[in-house]
């Protein structure tokens, strides 16, 4: 990912961050300030993997957010929330522990087994991660995983070649600032709610054929 991407990536985050502060702000006081390069550097460490370009340029931005044990901090479309730094390492941790314990691995489960999970569901058992391989083209790219089970998670359903992550966060500000459901790249034609507003000034995801928010005016 190139210098512009991280540039573009906070320039979304300032959009999403304006929004949320306007619209959202029970969602805005959970965001935790950014991570510093000590912190990074000790979660590249602690994964073995040099973070993205991007990556590392998001948690500059924000290191996740606090939780909630009703819902309302699913900030992100499938109704994700931020995961820390400390997080982050965790659900790598436990990633290389569960996965294919024991087994010989093939290219694309060990594709499976490098990539850095930065949001996951109220139940941790589906999320969005960028991969971590260098070497190869989808290197910081999008895609999902998901958890069939308590300790046998599985890579998500195939999607993109390489979607990046300036890209995802400008669709996300896309639509907060239209009011629109969040698309999935082709060649998938399939969404993931709509942002919609909940008593308290908390973004959550609704169904995607709402007309409006479920609570709240549309900006």
């Amino acid at each position: 990912m190139t210098r512009e991407g991280t540039e573009r990536l906070a320039t979304a985050w300032a959009r999403i961050d304006t929004w949320l502060g306007q619209y959202a702000p029970g969602t805005a006081a959970l965001l935790r300030p950014g991570a510093d390069e000590e912190r990074i550097g000790a979660a590249e460490e602690a994964t073995g993997r040099v973070f993205p370009p991007e990556l590392a340029a998001w948690y500059r931005i924000h290191d996740g957010m606090e939780h909630r044990d009703d819902g309302l901090d699913c900030l992100l479309p499938k109704r994700t929330s931020m995961l820390t730094l400390e997080e982050l390492v965790r659900e790598n941790a436990f990633w290389h522990r569960s996965a294919y314990a024991g087994v010989d691995v093939d290219e694309d489960e060990e594709a499976d087994l490098l990539r850095l999970p930065f949001a996951a569901d109220e139940e941790r058992v589906e999320g969005w991660y960028v991969d971590s391989r260098p070497e190869k083209d989808t290197f910081g790219g999008l895609d999902t995983w998901s958890s069939e089970g308590d300790t046998d998670p599985y890579p998500g359903y195939p999607s993109w070649e390489c979607w990046p992550l300036h890209v995802w966060a400008e669709e996300i500000a896309a639509c907060l600032e239209q009011g629109c459901p969040f698309t999935l790249p082709q060649p998938h034609d399939r969404t993931e709610g709509r942002p919609a507003l909940a008593p308290g000034g908390f973004l959550v995801w609704g169904t995607e054929d709402a007309p409006t928010p479920l609570y709240g005016p549309r900006p």
